[in-house]
């Protein structure tokens, strides 16, 4: 699910990273246990809608109405996953073991024995049933409880909590991604990477964990195999913006590694390839704030001084709570005029400048 389209295009053009599940049951019974599996449950619901319809036919409103429920729920399942729902399949196995047909006073509708093991059956079923669907309410709360520790800039018990929703289950919320974010945000980077790895094992299509781990290699000083992985990530996911913006960064960093003595062209090209990239994430997501800032930066380093202006003036109405950046954006349209005249920048404008990343006074 993609929560903003300002990010990302139309969901049509999106990879399969974002469809996790197919929210259908029927779909999903056949992906997890094959034909047969899926040819056992109809063929089960086949006997028990014939044995309804006999009820039906000798005027069981009771059988009815269960069929009905039932039935609503089952077309429900194509477009979602009840069976994932502990109180839908609680409220299942009630209708299953109401449908059974009730012993009648003169004992022709079923034995005293046989509507109690329904019963029992039912309650069983009901059980057995909401297991998973609990077992899985268990690790939401953890899961939660981690989110809002993350949020809260609680690095250690927020990891802690997410291990144990990992304990409990698979983690459809992708625990492992969170915690390797938790974990790259207070520098452990290869713990943080090897949570991404896990989490690329669960959804193989990811293309944000392929990404991250290549952010995690940079952080760690491989730089070639930071870039490999952020053009897997945009050959996951064609139209990612964020691995546009992470192969721009390093471009940028290149550039910025080259002494002004130094040799010319290959500052030029690099700053060339941070402008290539940083052209595509703008295409697909036009509002980025991260893209549009670092884009200041690479104008700035190129010489164009109006074009850097705008596009942080841009960031900074995407985010307007970029105090930094609105420090300076200020200091540059100080200087505006002189270095459009051709002159050089001022000492406020100068290497402590918030032009090369100074901190506001």
């Amino acid at each position: 699910p993609v929560f903003s389209s300002k990010y990302f295009g139309k969901w049509s053009d999106l990879g399969p990273a974002y469809a996790d599940h197919p929210h259908n049951d029927i779909l999903f019974i056949l992906c997890e246990h094959g034909i047969a599996g899926l040819g056992l449950v109809l063929w089960l619901a086949a006997w028990w809608l014939a044995k309804g319809m006999v009820e039906v036919r000798r005027g069981s409103l009771r059988h009815l109405g269960v069929m009905a429920g039932i039935s609503g729920l089952a077309v429900h399942s194509i477009w979602n996953m009840p069976s994932t729902i502990q109180g839908t399949v609680v409220t299942v196995a009630y209708l299953l073991g109401i449908s059974f047909p009730a012993p009648d006073r003169d004992g022709s509708g079923g034995s005293t024995r046989l509507h109690l093991a329904a019963l029992i059956a039912g309650i069983i079923l009901a059980g057995a049933l909401s297991f998973r669907p609990a077992v899985h309410l268990v690790a939401q709360w953890y899961y939660n409880d981690g989110r809002l520790l993350k949020e809260d800039k609680q690095g250690g018990p927020a990891v802690y909590m997410l291990r144990h929703a990992l304990a409990l289950t698979s983690a459809p919320w992708r625990a492992n991604f969170m915690m390797g974010t938790v974990l790259y945000g207070s520098g452990y980077f290869n713990e943080a990477r090897l949570a991404f790895e896990a989490d690329e094992r669960e959804n193989p299509f990811g293309a944000d964990s392929v990404l991250h781990q290549g952010k995690c290699l940079r952080e760690q000083g491989d730089f070639i195999g930071a870039e490999r992985l952020a053009r897997r990530a945009l050959e996951i996911l064609p139209n990612y913006p964020d691995a546009a913006l992470t192969l721009a960064t390093m471009a940028y960093k290149e550039a910025d590694s080259v002494p002004k003595s130094g040799r010319a062209s290959v500052r030029k090209a690099a700053l060339a390839r941070a402008h290539q990239w940083l052209t595509f994430a703008l295409r697909y997501s036009p509002r980025h704030p991260e893209a549009l800032k670092l884009l200041g930066h690479v104008e700035i380093m190129d010489g164009k001084y109006q074009a850097a202006y705008e596009a942080w003036k841009k960031s900074l109405d995407a985010r307007p709570g970029d105090d930094a950046l609105r420090y300076r954006l200020e200091a540059l349209g100080n200087d505006l005029p002189r270095l459009l005249r051709g002159g050089s920048a001022s000492p406020k404008a100068g290497e402590t400048s918030p032009l090369r990343g100074g901190k506001p006074r």
